[in-house]
């Protein structure tokens, strides 16, 4: 199932750029910034698949952004601090975890039934913005 996931995604993605842009009134895709493009994406990506949001967050920027869009599914953000964490909570469709390490996340994720998630990595420190379909 993930590798036709995977063709459709890639088929599909220069439509999807285009969509972008005139859902949000905008003329041209390349002036919305880059998180709010993802952010977009990830929701589009997650109501087509019916599958949920996955994102790893130190502030909870991305999630805010995603929650921004109401997707259809829930957010998981997976964060190491406490007070990220419960500011998330009040956002809607958002589930903020706690954890320590990527492995503690991974468990977590099964706890909760989540078996193919959309994992959305968007940082400001490295020019790595990755939207994937993932099998947890």
């Amino acid at each position: 199932r993930a590798k036709g996931v995977r063709r459709f995604g890639s088929a599909n993605s220069e439509p999807i750029t285009w969509i972008a842009a005139t859902v949000a009134g905008e003329t041209n895709a390349q002036d919305k910034p880059m998180p709010e493009v993802l952010a977009y994406h990830a929701t589009t990506m997650s109501n087509t698949l019916a599958s949920p949001i996955v994102c790893r967050t130190r502030g909870g920027n991305m999630p805010r952004l995603i929650s921004h869009y109401r997707p259809n599914n829930l957010v998981y953000a997976l964060t190491k601090d406490p007070a990220v964490q419960r500011n998330l909570s009040l956002y809607n469709g958002i589930v903020p975890l706690l954890v320590k390490t990527d492995e503690e996340g991974t468990a977590l994720l099964k706890a909760h039934g989540v078996g193919l998630g959309v994992l959305v990595e968007c940082s400001t420190k490295s020019a790595t913005n990755v939207i994937q379909i993932k099998n947890f």
